[in-house]
């Protein structure tokens, strides 16, 4: 292929080289800081776990569905620092609790029990 003088852009030969360079050079993203201190607990956090309890569900199939995502949610509130990803992952477990707890109560009536 032939290139043409007029032409601004760079040659296939040098586009070539730099396609090869960038695959090359591995990609520097930036890393956020992460401080070395950080609260475990907040208050909006105790507020949602509140939400987790299950002690009102009279039904025992109810009540262990409940259970279940309680203990998961204190371990996740005491594992990973206070963040937007941590209230992300407790509010969707919150609304799997809720479908979960809704799913037994569809199969309860569909077995009679």
């Amino acid at each position: 292929m032939t290139t043409d003088p007029t032409y601004p852009g760079p040659t296939p030969a040098s586009r070539q080289e730099q396609v090869a360079q960038a695959l090359e050079e591995p990609r520097a993203y930036p890393t956020p800081e992460v401080p070395t201190t950080y609260p475990i607990r907040d208050l909006g956090t105790s507020i949602m776990l509140g939400w987790f309890d299950g002690s009102h569900l009279t039904d025992a199939s109810l009540a262990v569905w409940s259970a279940r995502c309680l203990a998961l949610a204190e371990h996740i509130n005491e594992e990973l620092m206070v963040s937007a990803e941590r209230s992300a992952a407790l509010r969707h477990l919150l609304e799997a609790k809720d479908c979960l707890i809704r799913a037994q109560i569809l199969t309860n009536k569909a077995l009679n029990r």
